[in-house]
């Protein structure tokens, strides 16, 4: 190699090293690591929607409860927990409940046509906590530390 060729080669070195050390930085704002339990009448409740919805109109966060109740924050943008700030929590919880009347369906083998039981989608928990203007959950903080534990016992 020629020196014009080395200057050159070391040029597009340093400028793809730079790019690289940019590009591994945070993709959005800080969040701050938000789990805790949900419970109804003091049982763990498993496979509930919990949303944290940004009363400033921010970024939002949810998660799932798994078998022992417990959820831990997403962002809306992937981040683990959520943005500092105050939040209204709206939990919900929907099943399938069974109406009694039979329907045909792609169920069978190869899809074919079965007849199964029909279901609707009900809520399991209280409405009220399902929805933000009813939702008792209007002024929930989540603070700039490493950790936030935010339970919810509904009623």
């Amino acid at each position: 190699m020629t020196q014009t060729h080395h200057f050159h080669f070391s040029i597009v070195l340093i400028v793809l090293i730079a790019f690289a050390a940019g590009c591994g930085g945070s993709s959005g704002p800080k969040t701050y690591r938000v789990e805790g339990t949900v419970k109804h009448n003091g049982t763990p409740i498993e496979g509930a929607s919990v949303s944290f919805a940004a009363a400033d109109g921010g970024a939002s966060a949810g998660g799932r409860t798994d078998a022992s109740g417990k959820y831990t924050l997403m962002s809306s943008f992937g981040a683990t927990g959520a943005e500092p700030g105050t939040y209204t929590v709206t939990i919900s919880k929907r099943e399938g409940v069974p109406t009694g009347r039979k329907v045909l369906a792609s169920d069978g083998p190869d899809g074919a046509e079965v007849e199964v039981d029909e279901k609707v989608l009900k809520d399991v928990l209280p409405e009220n906590y399902a929805s933000a203007q009813t939702t008792p959950f209007k002024e929930i903080k989540v603070e700039a530390k490493s950790l936030n534990t935010i339970d919810f016992d509904l009623e």
